[in-house]
């Protein structure tokens, strides 16, 4: 185990958030960088990756790029008793935003799929 930025889910069970389809965006920090030093974009930027993915999709990919189970996922009653409205509003949403902004200003995306993206930002 290493020290990766992504808490303990490389030393713990983590599981996925709710047994939802929801999709959830992960953001490329590359499109981060690129979106504060270009002056083509003017306004509002989907920091996302072109391809959408689904909570469950990102748990699994993160845990097998990490080599960590990820064998069941939490109970959406469990996360809305934990943290509220957050539950609903943040955690189990499911949200199919593009990065259309980004993409018109010339940002370029590197990995073919969401695992090679994990393995790219993940050094091991």
């Amino acid at each position: 185990s290493g020290s990766h930025g992504c808490g303990n889910f490389d030393t713990i069970l983590k599981p996925s958030l709710s047994d939802s389809c929801a999709l959830c965006p992960s953001p490329p920090m590359r499109a981060l960088l690129f979106a504060l030093d270009e002056p083509k974009l003017d306004g509002p930027a989907n920091l996302i990756s072109p391809t959408p993915c689904t909570n469950r999709d990102f748990t699994r990919a993160l845990a097998k790029v990490l080599r960590r189970p990820a064998l069941f996922p939490a109970p959406a009653p469990m996360l809305r008793l934990l943290v509220s409205g957050f539950a609903d509003e943040g955690l189990l949403v499911s949200n199919r935003a593009v990065p259309g902004a980004l993409q018109e200003a010339g940002f370029q995306f590197e990995a073919a799929d969401l695992e090679d993206a994990l393995r790219a930002a993940i050094p091991r």
